[in-house]
């Protein structure tokens, strides 16, 4: 099942025009939150990663987009464990689903 936009506008009591900057404003740091983890990778930075991906869990679990909140809540995990492999496999998937989370925000806007 996609993302619905007008389930995510209803539940914070707006209407879905409404989230248009939003959701722009959400894939512009989501975009800048995955590079910095990107690096805090290279640099086996465990206490940023769980940091960088506290914050991207929030805000996925704001606009509900529960598949991005998942497996930032994963990755979150996985820093704290210091697992690396696993905030790498997961990481590949967050790129995935915030970018196919684009797509679909940016066709509902376009029609």
């Amino acid at each position: 099942m996609g993302y619905s936009i007008e389930e995510a506008a209803a539940a914070l009591t707006l209407a879905p025009e409404d989230l248009q900057d939003i959701f722009w404003a959400f894939f512009e740091e989501a975009t800048e939150t995955l590079e910095r983890c990107e690096s805090a990778i290279h640099r086996g930075d465990f206490a940023l990663l769980e940091e960088l991906f506290h914050d991207l869990k929030g805000s996925a679990s704001n606009l509900r987009m529960e598949q991005v909140r998942e497996l930032a809540y994963r990755s979150e995990l996985s820093a704290k464990e210091e697992n690396m492999e696993k905030i790498q496999k997961d990481l590949a998937k967050l790129l995935f689903e915030v970018e196919r989370h684009k797509e679909q925000v940016q066709h509902y806007y376009e029609r």
